[in-house]
């Protein structure tokens, strides 16, 4: 698996891995450019301007160029209109005031995640593909051993404790916690 911060500093997106027109960036460039942000250098990402508008400008080119230090220059703009999705765009952008407003650690807050849960409820099938490719290539996805009436992955509170070294008290509580609405309650079957 290769980081973001390896990639950028190959001058790769990280979404999508074509090749930036910014990179390829040096580790002093990658130390400055965090430190006038106040982020984490380990946390750093370059990418292309199709990937940039899609996921960081929501699928909105102006919101996305109005973050951009250099004009962009969409090249898939099927691509991005197949963000444009309304709900999805003013999720996005509800999340994005939420990151201004809190900083770097807006993760953190359980305020964050009804934002980033409605965003990914209007999120066209490609975002939520990346997200999935993205959570794979960190092994973060247990594998599934479990389907619901639909033929979708579901998963036990055991596996997800397991895959993220938690204990399953604390992976359950969380659960009830932040996602109660979601936990599955139908009829759940063992793959074969």
């Amino acid at each position: 698996m290769t980081s973001s911060v390896e990639l950028a500093k190959q001058g790769l997106c990280e979404m999508c891995r074509s090749k930036t027109r910014h990179g390829p960036y040096t580790p002093e460039q990658i130390h400055a450019i965090c430190s006038e942000l106040g982020t984490d250098p380990d946390e750093f990402a370059d990418w292309c301007d199709d990937c940039f508008v899609a996921y960081i400008g929501n699928g909105d080119a102006a919101y996305a160029q109005g973050l951009s230090s250099h004009e962009l220059q969409v090249t898939k703009p099927e691509y991005v209109e197949q963000l444009r999705h309304m709900k999805f765009l003013a999720a996005g952008h509800a999340l994005q005031e939420f990151r201004a407003k809190h900083g770097p650690g807006y993760r953190q807050s359980p305020e964050s995640i009804p934002l980033f849960e409605a965003m990914m409820k209007y999120a066209p099938p490609e975002v939520h593909q990346k997200f999935l490719d993205k959570a794979k290539e960190l092994d973060l996805v247990p594998e599934t051993k479990f389907v619901n009436d639909a033929g979708e992955a579901v998963f036990s509170a055991e596996q997800i404790a397991e895959k993220l070294g938690m204990p399953v008290a604390e992976v359950e509580k969380q659960l009830r916690e932040r996602f109660a609405d979601k936990i599955e309650t139908g009829n759940v079957h063992s793959i074969q």
